[in-house]
């Protein structure tokens, strides 16, 4: 009995399948479970089943910044007119001095001794002059007068100390005493400007030309005191010529004098 039940019971089945409807599917469909189902990639999955890829963003290279070659200038701001006027100041004492001061400079550190005749405006007659660093003798051919009574010809100075002292050493003078000091002189009122002395007083110089005079190359300058003719390897300045009139000294020896040449001696 119970096979006879199982044999009906399959061709019961059987026929069921066989009268039920076939389920087609076109491309890009597929049959899946009695059912289609869209594969577009047609690998036989359905695309609903398939997981979608990630996409992955690539990785880009940052750029690499190339080396900066140029040097970018800076563009300055407007001098102010201080500024303006100091460049002009500058620029005309560039003008106005040269390589003279210098030279007056350099060649004063080689001077150690010089005698010279020295004349100038103020003094109405001639000195001749012994100059070695600190210590100065000047004399003079011309009788000078101390008082009504006393009279000189011949001052040692001592520029350090600031002593001036008379001396009457020649006979020519009319000295009553020789080799005698006479009396002690007012440094300050005593004392006038020497050539030794001008290039200390000369801050600006310019180049006029060069010229020989006693054997020795001059540089003739224009300076703040005047025009000046100044020897190229002492610095010594010969000859002064200003407003006021002219200092000169001729007849020049250098570095030659001792310290006794200083010292009151009898002419």
């Amino acid at each position: 009995m119970k096979k006879f039940s199982l044999f009906i019971l399959c061709i019961i089945t059987l026929f069921l399948i066989s009268c039920s409807p076939k389920v087609e599917c076109n491309k890009p469909y597929i049959l899946v479970g009695g059912s289609c189902c869209l594969d577009t990639n047609n690998n036989q999955i359905c695309d609903k089943d398939e997981t979608a890829p990630v996409k992955e963003n690539p990785v880009q290279d940052t750029p690499k910044s190339e080396p900066i070659n140029e040097i970018r200038e800076v563009n300055p701001t407007e001098p102010t007119d201080e500024v303006k006027e100091t460049a002009k100041v500058i620029e005309e004492l560039k003008k106005t001095t040269d390589n003279t001061l210098s030279m007056i400079t350099e060649g004063n550190k080689r001077l150690k001794s010089y005698k010279c005749v020295y004349t100038n405006p103020i003094l109405n007659k001639p000195y001749t002059i012994y100059w070695k660093g600190s210590k100065i003798k000047l004399y003079s051919n011309n009788q000078l007068k101390f008082n009504s009574t006393v009279v000189y010809d011949t001052i040692l100075f001592d520029t350090d100390k600031k002593t001036a002292e008379a001396y009457c050493l020649s006979r020519d003078a009319g000295c009553k005493m020789y080799l005698t000091k006479v009396a002690d002189l007012d440094f300050g009122k005593a004392y006038f400007n020497l050539p030794s002395d001008w290039p200390l007083k000369i801050t600006e110089a310019k180049k006029i030309d060069e010229i020989t005079f006693e054997d020795r190359d001059v540089v003739r300058a224009e300076t703040n005191i005047g025009i000046a003719y100044i020897e190229k390897y002492y610095g010594f300045v010969y000859r002064l010529e200003n407003e006021n009139g002219k200092w000169e000294c001729v007849d020049i020896t250098y570095n030659t004098l001792t310290d006794s040449d200083i010292e009151p001696a009898f002419v």
